[in-house]
């Protein structure tokens, strides 16, 4: 991640503040799904490090990999991705309901928050690749868990890494199932300025 005192790190702490107070006036609960119009244009970078950016700020952030296609954060942070959000999402929705009305964190969910060594920020990675992608990611689970993770006690906030929104549904579904704002990432000096129109268009 940037160097503190960097200008790149100066210009994450610019864009963490301006999500933040754009979205809820405040230093509030949020949630962002982050995406780009086509691959390799540094949504994964951008996320991972808005994701260590807010955690320095003293925020706890839940960061997840919703790349069920070719997912990353596992390999930036180094972790294991044996189990993740397709194990979460392969769960009985009724299930879920039942322990969190008994007060109960899920255990399963327990198994998949994986600690980094930047202090307040935990990782979801993606888990197995599942065959549907867009369908479980805008499914009835999908909402479940996400309420989750609202609901509990330490998140602040959460970021959803997706994948290009040009190339798969599976951001918007997502964005739509969640009720999340986006946040399109364009490459400077490479994106093409159709592109970047139409992925817009499509999230508006």
């Amino acid at each position: 991640h940037p160097v503190p005192g960097s200008p790149i790190s100066e210009q994450y702490r610019t864009l963490r503040t301006n999500l933040l107070f754009s979205t809820n006036g405040g230093w509030s609960k949020a949630a962002y799904v982050i995406t780009s119009p086509g691959p390799s244009e540094g949504k994964s970078v951008t996320a991972s490090n808005l994701a260590v950016t807010m955690a320095m700020a003293g925020l706890r952030v839940l960061l997840i990999d919703a790349d069920l296609r070719r997912p990353r954060l596992h390999e930036t942070f180094n972790l294991p991705n044996s189990v993740g959000l397709s194990t979460l999402l392969s769960t009985d929705p009724s299930q879920i309901s039942s322990d969190m009305s008994r007060g109960v964190m899920p255990q399963n969910l327990l198994e998949c928050l994986q600690d980094t060594e930047i202090p307040g920020l935990r990782v979801i990675t993606s888990g197995f690749v599942p065959l549907n992608p867009t369908e479980v990611l805008g499914s009835v689970a999908m909402q479940h868990w996400f309420e989750i993770f609202k609901s509990s006690k330490n998140v602040d906030i959460v970021l959803f890494d997706t994948p290009p929104c040009l190339v798969v549904a599976d951001s918007a579904v997502l964005a739509a199932a969640v009720k999340a704002p986006v946040v399109l990432v364009i490459e400077a000096g490479e994106t093409r300025r159709a592109a970047a129109t139409r992925a817009k268009e499509q999230m508006d």
